[in-house]
């Protein structure tokens, strides 16, 4: 039978500053605490009530891990009031159990109240170089349940451009979704699960039905794919993200979140507007619907990893804060000059998918500043006209 993990407000556990802090203790009662030279947390203690603990207890943790009883031992000082001041550290996410991940750390002491991704699931269709890297990236960060769907076989292109994580392990030629599980648990990740079900109606429904946010991960375009998801994403209401490298171009959202957003269907319209040659721009569509997403060729697999990286964190953005820095935008990494650009995107007014779901109008300013019957302005303007036939000019500044 296992034990329960004592948890940072109880006197047994071991407390230790969390990682990647800097602790300087300035006096008895003033205590610097900064991460990095420039980031959040920076920020000055002070104790109010001049006890001359706040100094020296964060000076004896810094030292080596300790419960609130030796603390209370060591420094001289009732447990009580130690008590107090462990209670507001470790609500700041500075101080912490010296059990607990680094990951989980950080993302306490950087999102404060909302750094927990508790039960939080994702489901991640596509799982080609970029598709699997976004995936270990995500499990890496503590994110519990990841469901991948990709029906594709994987080749000779799928093992070259594997990650780092996965050489040395047996690949066993199959479904992409089946060997990226299998070499995501032989990596130590948890809660990886493949769904038995095909890259259709079907399939695409269970994978968005069954989690918090979807990720579209690609190596090519995939038309077919990428309006099917759309589809049913706006049907449901359920948020979606793509990832993918197309050609010397990585792309990194849009974020879309039915029906505040818009779809995709307004973001492949905008981005074929303009095209001069409309005749040639049909044509490719439609060779893309006819090959589909065949190829796991990234390009350079550093354009995975860059790719990956950017959507793991724009993913994990979403779960912890409802908010990304991709909601609504793309962002276009040109890797042959190795330039980065966001574009918002616009929703069309009439777009045959999302338009009919879209919420109803609201007043950009508040109703009380629009009150158009208040007399004032007409006042004013009879008293403008009223001096004007009198001779009497006003200066106006």
């Amino acid at each position: 039978m296992s034990m329960k993990q004592p948890s940072c407000a109880e006197d047994c556990a071991y407390l230790a500053v969390a990682q990647g802090l800097d602790v300087v203790v300035l006096g008895a009662d003033e205590v610097l605490i900064q991460f990095g030279s420039r980031s959040k947390p920076a920020e000055l203690l002070r104790d109010a009530g001049l006890t001359g603990v706040l100094g020296r207890l964060l000076d004896s943790i810094s030292e080596s891990p300790k419960t609130m009883e030796h603390l209370g031992e060591s420094l001289g000082v009732p447990l009580e009031k130690v008590r107090r001041i462990v209670v507001d550290l470790v609500a700041k996410g500075l101080l912490t159990a010296a059990t607990e991940s680094p990951v989980q750390q950080y993302l306490k002491y950087t999102y404060g109240d909302q750094s927990s991704l508790q039960n939080k699931k994702v489901s991640i269709v596509g799982l080609g170089p970029v598709g699997i890297r976004i995936s270990h990236g995500l499990a890496e960060s503590g994110v519990p349940q990841l469901n991948l769907l990709d029906d594709r076989k994987v080749d000779e292109v799928w093992r070259a451009s594997l990650p780092l994580f996965g050489l040395g392990h047996q690949i066993v030629d199959g479904k992409a979704h089946d060997t990226a599980a299998a070499l995501l648990a032989a990596a130590g990740s948890g809660g990886v699960a493949a769904i038995d079900a095909k890259l259709d109606v079907d399939g695409v429904q269970q994978a968005i039905l069954a989690a918090d946010l979807t990720i579209v991960a690609l190596e090519q375009t995939d038309l077919r794919l990428l309006h099917l998801i759309n589809r049913v994403c706006v049907k449901n209401r359920r948020p979606w993200m793509m990832a993918m490298v197309d050609g010397n171009i990585g792309l990194v959202g849009p974020a879309f979140l039915p029906p505040y957003t818009a779809c995709y269907n307004c973001l492949r319209t905008l981005s074929e507007a303009p095209v001069i040659s409309q005749q040639m721009s049909r044509r490719y569509r439609q060779h893309i619907i006819r090959r589909g997403a065949c190829s796991y060729f990234p390009g350079l697999p550093a354009f995975a990893e860059v790719v990956g990286g950017y959507a793991s964190f724009a993913a994990l953005q979403f779960l912890l804060q409802n908010k990304s820095f991709v909601l609504g935008r793309v962002q276009s990494i040109y890797f042959d000059r190795m330039l980065v650009d966001v574009e918002d995107v616009l929703r069309l007014p009439r777009c045959p998918v999302c338009s009919r779901d879209r919420p109803e109008y609201t007043a950009a300013l508040p109703l009380d500043l629009l009150d158009i019957d208040s007399p004032e302005p007409l006042e004013l303007f009879h008293q403008g006209k009223h001096q004007a036939q009198n001779g009497v000019r006003s200066n106006k500044s």
